[in-house]
């Protein structure tokens, strides 16, 4: 009975214990789906001080809801030539357009519905032709393919299932990105820098209890303000478990030992800047996918030293010279 009641805990122990951490574990530090992601170290040094100088570090991280997305769907038709091949895929980018329309998206001028032509290439094929034991394949002309990007604006995203399952409609699958947008940087920009200030006082008032040699109170300051959009913030993993197979090939064998594996399905989740590493994280408990703007400013005071007055005096032959008062 005790070894039934040691095992159920154990059991449940490593139960919960991946409930905690999630599939991710499988997942590694470099495994990245999008290597392009910024991130700040949360090792920087916050106060850095000198004999003529004190700078103080604030970074600050806000999460921003997007007011409008741009939507890039890829398409591609084949045709005998390339008027037929133009004209199909104009007809099913231009029956697309008509749904969106139905849908209360602008499609009306260039900037909220625009069409990219993409490639146009020949395709070839063989032809094989089979005479005794001589096979002979022969390059053929098949025809053309065009390739063609629309991209749209979307205020709603809401809507995106709905644009999805109406795009596979018209043999449209290929979901490029997406990219956010926000209307009012000016604004997060005064919001964070006012945040940052309300951080370096408070800090430099503490900083200030302990030493008192710096009275300069108009500091240089420099800024990094920058965005980072959710695509560059993806990771994958793959959670599985196989079994090890080894084995040996025979050169004096006709028989062949075949390894079929199962595809593995991969999981990708976005990994938002983590909050440790900035002194202060706006719109902190948001569950939204969003952009995330960042903000990097330095305070820089330099210490105030006092004027020295110095006096000089000319001689009889003209002649100017430093005049040292005891």
């Amino acid at each position: 009975m005790k070894t039934k009641i040691l095992l159920a805990s154990l059991l449940f122990s490593m139960f919960a214990k991946s409930q905690m951490s999630g599939n991710q574990i499988y997942g590694s530090n470099g495994n990245s789906y999008n290597s392009e992601g910024k991130s700040l170290s949360s090792n920087v040094q916050k106060i850095i001080s000198s004999k003529n100088s004190e700078v103080y570090k604030i970074n600050v991280l806000n999460n921003v809801k997007a007011d409008s997305y741009v939507v890039t769907l890829g398409l591609n038709e084949e045709g005998a030539d390339v008027k037929d091949c133009n004209s199909k895929i104009n007809n099913r980018i231009q029956k697309f357009k008509s749904e969106l329309q139905k849908m209360k998206i602008k499609t009306d001028n260039l900037d909220s519905f625009y069409v990219d032509f993409i490639t146009q290439t020949k395709i070839y094929d063989y032809k094989v032709n089979q005479e005794g034991k001589d096979i002979n394949a022969t390059q053929i002309d098949k025809g053309f393919e065009i390739k063609k990007n629309i991209i749209f604006r979307l205020d709603d995203v809401t809507k995106f299932d709905e644009i999805v399952d109406l795009a596979s409609q018209f043999q449209i699958f290929n979901i490029i990105k997406i990219e956010y947008h926000v209307n009012n940087t000016d604004d997060i920009y005064q919001q964070m820098f006012e945040e940052a200030v309300r951080i370096n006082d408070k800090r430099r008032n503490l900083e200030g209890k302990l030493n008192d040699n710096f009275k300069e109170t108009k500091p240089k300051i420099s800024v990094n303000f920058y965005s980072i959009q959710p695509k560059e913030q993806y990771k994958t993993y793959q959670a599985y478990e196989s079994s090890n197979v080894n084995y040996s090939e025979d050169y004096h064998s006709d028989r062949t030992f075949v390894r079929r594996e199962q595809r593995k399905s991969s999981t990708f989740y976005y990994d938002a800047q983590k909050s440790n590493s900035y002194d202060s994280v706006m719109n902190k408990d948001t569950s939204l996918v969003g952009l995330q703007f960042v903000m990097e400013v330095s305070f820089v005071y330099e210490k105030d030293e006092p004027i020295k007055n110095e006096y000089h005096i000319i001689t009889s032959n003209g002649e100017v010279k430093k005049l040292v008062l005891d």
